[in-house]
């Protein structure tokens, strides 16, 4: 089989690079972003994410069989294993990825064009999140630990065992909601 005959060789590099963008936009959506979306919306992308998968891997042994893409040489492991990649080694990659963009950066556009901006007041108490050596501490309340609601160990200390009223300004669509900031925290000596 020529080389002129395989017309689709180079569609994984198209795949790569568009999980590798997705990579990218999905980092900037954890790290950056304050939004949260609703348990709807994560559970429809996260039905997506398997879903696009699936197609993109059956559409690759599609044209693997009908001799219009064959695996790259240098993809020895996956040749010897393709099986083993394709149900555990890429799901792994792929499905987190475009879960976060599904489920954070598509409705939190939406919720930027369509939402209503709203002052909410929200019961928060604080919590600590160690990992590896690194400890981070946030204030928790329904719309989690975002971004905006990270705070230092001083901040910390002081609001630890009370109750902690907070006024956020904010933008909710049907999707989620978008935390812009906290304009107002209030603590009572009352232990929660």
């Amino acid at each position: 089989m020529s080389k002129s005959s395989i017309s689709k060789y180079y569609y994984h590099y198209y795949v790569i690079f568009i999980l590798f963008l997705s990579l990218i936009s999905a980092t900037y959506g954890v790290s950056s972003v304050n939004f949260h979306a609703t348990k709807t919306v994560n559970i429809f992308a996260l039905c997506a994410s398997i879903t696009l998968y699936c197609a993109i891997i059956q559409y690759f042994f599609f044209l693997n069989t009908k001799q219009q893409w064959i695996i790259p040489r240098s993809w020895k492991s996956f040749q010897k294993q393709p099986l083993l990649y394709c149900l555990i080694i890429f799901p792994i990659c792929f499905i987190p990825v475009l879960w976060l963009n599904f489920s954070q950066l598509f409705p939190m556009f939406y919720t930027k064009v369509s939402g209503i901006k709203s002052v909410e007041i929200l019961a928060a108490h604080t919590k600590e999140h160690s990992f590896k050596g690194n400890t981070t501490y946030c204030l928790s309340n329904k719309y989690s630990c975002l971004p905006i609601f990270k705070i230092n160990k001083d901040e910390f200390e002081r609001y630890k065992n009370k109750k902690v009223v907070l006024q956020i300004t904010s933008q909710k669509s049907s999707l989620g909601t978008i935390v812009y900031s906290i304009d107002h925290i209030r603590i009572s000596e009352k232990n929660h």
